[in-house]
């Protein structure tokens, strides 16, 4: 037999395995199952946490509850440094006041600060923050970021929970400048939180 008709017999038994008399099941259309994306929250840039902190994140959030995305942190500390990866498990966005909790896993750690190489930072381990969207600075206002959170700070041990609970210094009609008091402004860059 040629070569030519031994690569048909694989195609030839698979059409014969197939049991014609099953009607083939409809494929159901992505945008009709809660995987529609529903929000997102993104940007990149610098955001001053103390030291300037560099940021580049993408968060979907899905109709489903569920979140997919990506993030990578990093910051000197002169001698040492900051730097994470983030796999996005949880968003939660409050589309009033254009805010954001995202949380992960970690993927990587290549941090050099002993302090941010602990049990709790390890690959595996849940990390977060929160940013608020004021627009491009066209409100005067810019973006707003915070440093990020592990597990036990702020009396939360999980993503999930951070990002349920949605903490937020001070009440929502408090000028942003007060409620914004433990975030750091944009340097550079933009932030967008879309619901």
């Amino acid at each position: 037999m040629s070569r030519q008709r031994w690569y048909l017999v694989p195609a030839v038994l698979a059409l014969a395995a197939c049991d014609a008399s099953q009607p083939a099941e409809p494929i159901a259309p992505s945008f009709a199952s809660g995987r529609q994306v529903v929000g997102h929250v993104n940007g990149e840039g610098s955001i001053d946490v103390g030291v300037p902190m560099l940021f580049d994140m993408t968060a979907l959030l899905r109709a489903d509850g569920s979140a997919t995305g990506e993030a990578y942190h990093f910051a000197s500390l002169g001698a040492t440094f900051i730097e994470f990866r983030t796999r996005v498990t949880c968003v939660s966005i409050d589309p009033v006041n254009r805010r954001a909790w995202v949380g992960g896993v970690i993927t990587e750690n290549t941090s050099t600060d002993p302090v941010r190489m602990q049990p709790r930072n390890e690959v595996g381990q849940d990390i977060w923050w929160r940013v608020v969207d004021y627009g491009n600075g066209l409100s005067g206002t810019v973006d707003r970021g915070t440093f990020l959170g592990f597990a036990g700070d702020a009396g939360f041990d999980t993503s999930a929970d951070y990002c349920a609970g949605q903490p937020w210094p001070g009440p929502n009609d408090t000028p942003p400048q007060a409620v914004d008091a433990r975030t750091g402004p944009l340097l550079s860059g933009n932030i967008s939180v879309k619901p």
